[in-house]
């Protein structure tokens, strides 16, 4: 009988957070940035400080790391770094897909954004949460 006492109450604690609103932090961060970049306005906001910044030309290709490049598709990013963390897409901006990526450049941990439209990249972010000053400074030189 206690066997089937322990079942009962696994299953229905089970139940109880699948329909409960119980989420961890990591769902509530990628649902601020589901909100952040459903519209237009966030990439028009960005557009509008990029055109303030001193244009910088350059002979060299910008690579992102493994050889990551503009205008790599969906496909080249998948063959490269895996299944996506977390992804959005179907938002109001029509083939618009971000992809987002946990992952260890120079031994630090990093969170990689990568926004494709069209199935092209064209912005791609990396966050180093972790960083001292002193690494932050290796980093930038």
């Amino acid at each position: 009988m206690p066997h089937i006492l322990k079942y009962k109450i696994k299953k229905f604690i089970k139940i109880l957070i699948q329909r409960s609103h119980i989420r961890s932090k990591h769902y509530y961060y990628y649902e601020q940035l589901y909100d952040k970049f459903q519209n237009e306005e966030t990439y028009l906001n960005l557009i509008k400080k990029i055109k303030s910044k001193p244009t910088l030309i350059t002979p060299n290709s910008i690579l992102f790391g493994t050889n990551l490049k503009f205008n790599y598709s969906y496909n080249d990013i998948k063959e490269i770094f895996g299944k996506a963390y977390y992804k959005i897409e179907n938002i109001e901006i029509k083939d618009l897909r971000i992809l987002f990526y946990r992952l260890n450049i120079g031994g630090q941990k990093a969170k990689a954004e990568i926004h494709l439209f069209e199935n092209k990249i064209f912005l791609m972010k990396y966050t180093f949460s972790y960083l001292t000053e002193k690494e932050k400074k290796l980093f930038l030189n």
